[in-house]
Order: structure tokens, then C-alpha cells, then sequence
């Protein structure tokens, strides 16, 4: 992450909020995907669900050969994709789920969280989606002040990890 204090275990921490392998080089660290998938292994080792959280999206950098879908390969995980309820967010996640499948990576699912302003296009775009891809996956996380509050609104989420495993 950049600059986070949470979550209290990152797999690198960099000082610049950019792409991980820009602010890797001004930082003068090594970014290591092979490394990261182990150190994921360990860490999922005996859990009954490990969340990896991306930003940036599907093939955001996460260094100079490798994006977050190669991850999700690597790991053989599905992905969740989680995007801004709000004008714009259709070509976006259409977009992503295409490029998961293209590269191996089966989507478990979209969320589209509310954003801070809605615009006319918001508490549509689950509905949309559905209606033109005929994903069935698709979740509305509202507002919330905590991310605490979040966990009780995905339990959608946690029905459809549930049914992958």
C-alpha cells in the first residue's frame, strides 16, 4: 500500500500513491511476484478464506512484467471486482471481467460500491450490468462510515465464495 497504516500486514509498503513498480523505483525496492505468491501461501495456509486486495484494477502494474490478473493466476484465485456505482463503471467492469476470462482468471463477481455523489446512472448499474452480460454475481454495497460496517452488507459475498470452494 501506499502510505497505509492498515491493513497492519502489507506484502510491500512504498511511499508515492502511483503504479507499485514507479513507486518501487523511487523508493529503490524490489518488487518480487514469485516472492509475493509465497509469502500469500504462508500466509492463506490453513485459513478458510484469504482476501488479496488489489487497486488500480485488472491489469494495473504490479511491477514492470506483471499485473494483478497474473496474480490472481498465480494463485489460482478468482477475482471479485469491485467498482464505483456511478456514470462510466459499465465499459469499466465489462472491461475487466473480459480481461479476467481472456487471461485465465474466472470472476467470482462484481460489487459496485455507492460513491460520494450519485449521479443518474447509480443504483442502475448493478441491474444494467445483469441485463447485458447475464452475470448473476452482482452486489450494491452502500455508505458506510467504518469499513467495519461493510462486512455485514457482503454477506452476498460470502454466499458466492461458499459456493466456488
Amino acid at each position: 500500500g501506499a502510505r497505509q497504516e492498515e491493513p497492519s500486514e502489507a506484502l510491500v509498503r512504498l511511499e508515492d500513491p502511483v503504479a507499485p513498480p514507479v513507486a518501487a523505483d523511487r523508493d529503490d525496492v524490489e518488487l518480487s511476484m514469485h516472492r509475493w505468491v509465497e509469502r500469500i501461501e504462508e500466509i492463506s495456509a490453513g485459513a478458510d478464506l484469504t482476501l488479496v486486495e488489489g487497486a488500480g484494477g485488472v491489469l494495473s502494474p504490479l511491477t514492470w512484467h506483471a499485473t494483478a490478473r497474473e496474480l490472481a493466476s498465480a494463485l489460482d484465485a478468482p477475482a471479485l471486482v469491485v467498482a464505483p456505482d456511478r456514470l462510466g463503471c459499465l465499459t469499466h467492469t465489462i472491461t475487466a471481467l473480459e480481461s479476467l476470462r481472456a487471461g485465465g482468471v474466472e470472476p467470482l463477481g462484481v460489487v459496485y460500491s455507492a460513491p460520494p455523489e450519485g449521479d443518474a446512472s447509480t443504483g442502475g448499474n448493478p441491474e444494467t450490468l445483469a441485463r447485458f452480460s447475464g452475470l448473476e454475481r452482482i452486489a450494491r454495497l452502500g455508505r458506510v462510515a467504518d469499513v467495519r460496517e461493510a462486512a455485514g452488507e457482503l454477506d452476498e459475498v460470502a454466499d458466492w465464495v461458499k459456493e466456488v470452494r
